[in-house]
């Protein structure tokens, strides 16, 4: 083991802050635009810094005094004070140069030592606030539909609270997750709160926590050691923009997040609540927002070799640093003090043994997800137990799956205590269609108050609900400038409906922009029968010459300003239900904009609103099929057409 010395201190530095550099322009040359390369290479950089110089001591020791060094020998001069050294003091003061250097030593190593103790002293503080900020924080309850909408997205669920002590969004805690909003968020847009707790909730479902509790560790380890925090910087970095570009990819808001990361960087900021996980960074916030702008991609190609490259000049580079510069080791007589096991090895065993290298963790592979069709389900037996106790609920279970199509690893996303054995017991014993790579499935185990598995569990697109009966409705006022023109057609909106029938939220799906407003205040107008939740329902409002909302939708034909019915469908073929949406146990309706040439064949199809990726792809392949009636005179044309997916 090498001494714990300044000199080797000096020389540790040396190794951490060249490969520090090394990294860098690496990064730079290699042009690491993707967030997921950046956040491994400094990952590998990080690592090897930390370990290669002390793995290379404890396999090459090279005893403190035993001679001049690899440097020495190739012509440089000595290192470090002693004997040759430039440090070394004339003979006649030899024995208080020797004194003094070891007090100085010492002193360093001492504040250094001090500072180790303060700053982890600093990071269980920060726990102890983050226990005290999770129990003063109020609970969610019920949750509102923009939490609930996160929850399905991103696949996994925390303890949600609002605080305001804070005014950044954080997510701490590893078995029990907890995620702490800043009261301010509840006057944010409905996209916004989902876009954020999206964010919170994939670090959640990624046990970023656990990153970053280690990072405080070792930044609170090499606190006096600049390369250190900038590498820890840009990991934290790197870590934020995978997760930014995710939460855009599952949400389909672009907007509404760039409209939230600039929000909540406005607040004066507050003391960092390390080691909890923190939504932002203000330094970050100009690099998170060019890379969402720009959408930067690397090819799987140029990807794969920029990380090799990178990979492997580092540990090469480590290796050289190593062997030009080694940590020198503690004297014989010193180690044999320190440690009783020590023994001199024979030639035959002083070849070091090449370490086995197994396989990655399950939880570091980036496996495709929903991938898998599943072809036969074990029912969970219900713990005598649990339902005897009255414990009910639904186990959000990972299951990774190999090719041949077998369970090879389980793990609990979403726990219900008493319950998670026997979904874990029930999922292994499931069996899925071979295929060609490995892949992980998230299941939803559903355990009801009879102890039996649903045999087809629903869920349907977040926050959708069939729409409750109107019961008081105000026709649109048709814009004069509109009117006055001849422009018509059909305005599609999205409507946020309380518990009390009223509309609280109004969104465009389909537009025709002077018509736009109209339908907007018109339909905020509308009441609705109270029901027992928020719910989310599709409208349209057409308008014709009259001016009145019609009966019977109207369409739009391309590029003309001719009133036209509704066509007539003279053959339709019938969606197929994707099988990976029917076992998840997705259905909906996915609304769909269609152009229709003079022939009647449906020449392009636009997604107006989605329920799943499967479902809208089998959607719109289906509809591609169909045939019109031609118009009379024959010209092409736009429909709105809705297609429905329901397990029943």
């Amino acid at each position: 083991m090498p001494a714990f010395t300044l000199a080797n201190l000096a020389v540790y530095v040396v190794h951490i802050t060249a490969l520090a550099v090394i990294g860098a322009g690496l990064a730079r040359v290699l042009g690491m635009a993707s967030p997921r390369a950046r956040l491994f290479h400094y990952r590998v950089v990080l690592v090897a810094a930390i370990c290669l110089p002390l793995a290379w001591s404890v396999a090459s020791p090279t005893v403190s005094g035993a001679g001049p060094g690899r440097l020495q020998a190739a012509g440089f001069p000595a290192f470090g004070p002693g004997a040759g050294s430039p440090l070394a003091a004339p003979s006649g003061n030899a024995s208080m140069a020797t004194d003094l250097a070891r007090s100085a030593g010492s002193a360093i190593l001492g504040a250094i030592a001090a500072g180790l103790v303060a700053r982890l002293v600093w990071v269980a503080t920060g726990f102890r606030r983050l226990r005290r900020l999770r129990r003063r924080a109020a609970q969610l309850d019920p949750r509102p539909l923009p939490i609930r909408e996160a929850v399905v997205l991103a696949a996994a669920d925390a303890d949600i609270r609002l605080s305001p002590e804070i005014g950044c969004p954080v997510n701490f805690g590893a078995r029990h997750p907890t995620i702490l909003l800043p009261r301010s968020v509840r006057a944010y847009p409905h996209d916004e709160q989902r876009a954020i707790t999206c964010h919170e909730l994939i670090h959640v479902r990624r046990r970023d926590w656990l990153r970053t509790v280690g990072d405080e560790i070792v930044r609170a380890t090499f606190w006096f050691h600049p390369a250190i925090w900038w590498l820890l910087d840009e990991l934290h970095l790197a870590r934020e923009q995978v997760v930014d570009q995710e939460v855009v990819e599952i949400t389909r808001s672009r907007r509404p997040y760039l409209e939230a990361l600039v929000k909540l960087a406005r607040p004066v900021p507050r003391s960092a609540l390390r080691p909890a996980s923190s939504f932002l960074r203000r330094a970050h916030l100009a690099r998170r927002v060019t890379l969402l702008l720009n959408e930067v991609r690397m090819s799987k190609g140029r990807l794969l070799g920029a990380l090799v490259a990178s990979s492997s000049t580092v540990l090469i580079a480590g290796v050289v640093a190593a062997w030009v510069l080694p940590l020198q080791a503690a004297p014989a007589a010193e180690r044999a003090k320190n440690d009783t096991s020590f023994r001199t090895p024979s030639p035959q065993a002083s070849a070091p043994a090449t370490p086995k290298q197994g396989p990655r963790p399950w939880t570091e592979q980036r496996l495709p997800r929903q991938t898998a069709k599943l072809l036969s389900r074990a029912a969970p037996v219900y713990p005598p137990d649990a339902k005897a106790q009255g414990i009910k609920g639904n186990v959000i279970v990972e299951a990774r799956v190999d090719r041949a199509g077998h369970v090879t690893g389980v793990k609990v996303l979403r726990s219900v205590p008493g319950l998670d054995q026997a979904a874990l017991d029930a999922v292994r014993e499931w069996r899925f269609a071979p295929q060609q790579t490995e892949s992980v499935y998230v299941a939803t185990v559903r355990f009801d108050s009879e102890g039996e598995q649903r045999a087809k569990p629903k869920r349907t697109a977040p926050g959708y609900q069939p729409p409750p009966k109107i019961v008081a409705r105000v026709e649109p006022v048709y814009p004069p400038e509109a009117k006055a023109q001849g422009i018509r057609g059909v305005v599609i909106l999205e409507v946020r409906i309380d518990k009390t029938g009223q509309v609280t939220d109004v969104k465009i799906l389909r537009s025709i922009p002077v018509l736009d407003q109209a339908a907007i205040d018109a339909v905020r107008q509308w009441r609705f029968e109270p029901q027992p939740n928020e719910s989310v329902c599709v409208l349209t409002v057409p308008f014709d010459v009259d001016g009145k909302a019609r009966k019977t939708p109207v369409v739009s034909p391309a590029g003309t300003k001719t009133r036209v019915k509704s066509p007539k469908v003279i053959s339709s073929v019938k969606p197929e239900y994707p099988p990976d949406a029917k076992a998840r146990g997705v259905q909906g309706n996915v609304i769909l904009e269609i152009r229709v040439d003079a022939d009647g064949n449906v020449t392009d199809v636009k997604v107006l609103r989605s329920v799943d990726a499967a479902l809208d792809q089998a959607a719109a392949e289906a509809v591609r099929q169909w045939r019109y009636a031609p118009l009379t005179p024959a010209r092409p044309f736009v429909a709105t057409v809705t297609v429905r997916f329901d397990l029943k």
